[in-house]
């Protein structure tokens, strides 16, 4: 039964992050063609600004899931969890409120001492970033609302929530730019519409599958002193990790102009495909891990992290060689701007691989916040954004937008590997060579070679519908090949005779 649960949550969370996913690739050409590149930067800064509003969920989504999970085996703890639930959201729309508040005292500053721009004046970025900051307001709850049905694991309804909804934010805000003469400001004042609608939306589901119980949700100080160490300890982390994952986006910002800024977002927009992937697996296994540890359940543990880890290798591995070994057939057929395949495809190659360190540290996370113990992680993304800041100012002196990219690969394979060591060296015990021969080093190098002979094989001179045929074919036999190599196929009997070695 667990197992079901399990997958229908990972094909439901799947799904709706490809059809997301598929969106994006839609539209965004067309946000480029309808903008222009200079503005079309404006839009990846919003995207920035939106990647460290998590700086102020202070670990209160993480908390959230953890504790709905630990309580939906107790029908008794039923008013607990509206309770919690009550004094969580009354605390996390205060700070979106003070967040968008002071995205928008600020934007002054950032118009005219930070971005770079060309073309655009001054005032058109200044009430751009008046709209980002309302756009936020209304988004940040969102992230709160969807951990809170993860924790419940409604995963299927909230997955198809959120296809509604982004078909609603990406189709519809090409038709209001194509009704409009001033583009940028429709792309925002639609994105501030279809931000307030999801937090309404997201917050009517919720509060509809949470638990009934005889007296009304109310604020509770004794179940938020129960929870704030961890949410604490998760927030530090989560922060350090968000600084590090973006620092190079912002610094970057502050020294290339638009233009050159969106050609580095539309890099790092190929790179995030692997968000569609590893998430639906984290979002799935980490209330069954919290299950497991809350039960003390080590064997079923094991299990379960070794199988979440082999379905990410097959998920994720295939992806990630084909679009580095066909990165420019991806981008033409993408974008059909050659300016953006000339640009963007070297800073697509540097982002994979530490995109790709970072898709399987996501199991270990998942572990370690279910354990409880995430405080003891703090110091890996000090040590992270200590190496990623110099490294980046040098290589992007030197390189520019791909020596910014290659910095934050390299510190970025350091910090995961280094993370997920310590977490199955502490929490799973005798678990990290299986993991990193089993689960992941026989698929890569399997994946690996056939892209290679792939990528030797593939004819030149096709048409873009010929050329995507190819693609998909590779991928196929890349991906079918991965799985056959992984544990979850051949492998098993050898597993178990090491396991029970």
């Amino acid at each position: 039964m667990r197992d079901l649960r399990i997958y229908s949550s990972i094909l439901s969370n799947g799904l709706s992050r490809i059809a997301i996913g598929v969106l994006n690739i839609v539209v965004v050409p067309l946000y480029m063609k309808h903008l222009g590149m200079e503005a079309y930067g404006l839009v990846g800064f919003f995207t920035i600004l939106q990647n460290f509003l998590i700086v102020f969920d202070f670990g209160i989504s993480a908390a959230l899931t953890r504790s709905l999970s630990q309580h939906s085996n107790d029908s008794n703890r039923a008013q607990d969890s509206r309770d919690l639930s009550r004094t969580l959201e009354i605390i996390y729309w205060s700070i979106s409120i003070v967040a968008g508040l002071f995205i928008g005292l600020i934007s002054p500053l950032i118009a005219s001492h930070w971005i770079k721009r060309v073309e655009l004046s001054q005032q058109q970025v200044l009430l751009t970033l008046w709209s980002m900051a309302i756009a936020i307001l209304f988004q940040f709850p969102v992230s709160f609302y969807t951990a809170g049905l993860v924790g419940l694991q409604k995963q299927v309804e909230q997955s198809i929530l959120n296809v509604i909804l982004w078909t609603l934010r990406c189709l519809g805000v090409l038709a209001v730019m194509s009704a409009s003469e001033d583009k940028l400001q429709a792309f925002f004042v639609w994105n501030i519409i279809v931000s307030a609608l999801s937090a309404i939306c997201m917050r009517e589901f919720f509060w509809h599958f949470i638990p009934k119980a005889k007296v009304k949700a109310r604020f509770s100080k004794v179940l938020l002193s129960s929870v704030w160490k961890f949410a604490l300890s998760v927030s530090a982390v989560t922060v350090l990790l968000l600084i590090f994952n973006n620092s190079d986006k912002l610094i970057l910002s502050g020294r290339l102009d638009l233009t050159h800024l969106g050609y580095y977002m539309a890099a790092w927009q190929i790179a995030a495909v692997l968000y569609i992937l590893y998430m639906p697996i984290y979002t799935a296994y980490y209330p069954v891990f919290t299950q497991l540890f809350a039960a003390n359940d080590s064997i079923a543990l094991k299990k379960a992290f070794h199988r979440a880890s082999q379905l990410m290798s097959v998920l994720v591995i295939p992806v990630v060689m084909v679009i580095m070994g066909f990165t420019p057939e991806i981008l033409q057929i993408w974008t059909h701007k050659p300016d953006v395949v000339q640009n963007s495809s070297p800073i697509v190659r540097a982002f994979m691989p530490g995109a790709l360190a970072g898709a399987f540290f996501y199991v270990p996370w998942a572990i370690e916040q279910a354990r409880g113990q995430v405080h003891k992680l703090v110091i890996y993304p000090v040590v992270g954004i200590c190496l990623l800041v110099p490294v980046l100012l040098i290589l992007a002196n030197q390189y520019g937008a791909v020596g910014g990219a290659i910095s934050w690969m390299l510190t970025n394979i350091f910090l995961m590997g280094g993370m997920s060591a310590y977490v199955l060296r502490t929490s799973l015990r005798g678990e990290l060579l299986k993991w990193l021969i089993f689960d992941i080093g026989i698929p890569f190098f399997t994946c690996l070679i056939i892209t290679l002979l792939a990528r030797y094989l593939f004819p030149s001179n096709l048409t873009s519908l010929s050329t995507l045929f190819c693609l998909a074919l590779v991928w196929a036999i890349v991906a079918s090949a991965t799985a056959i190599a992984s544990p979850l196929v051949l492998l098993r009997k050898i597993k178990t005779r090491v396991y029970a070695s």
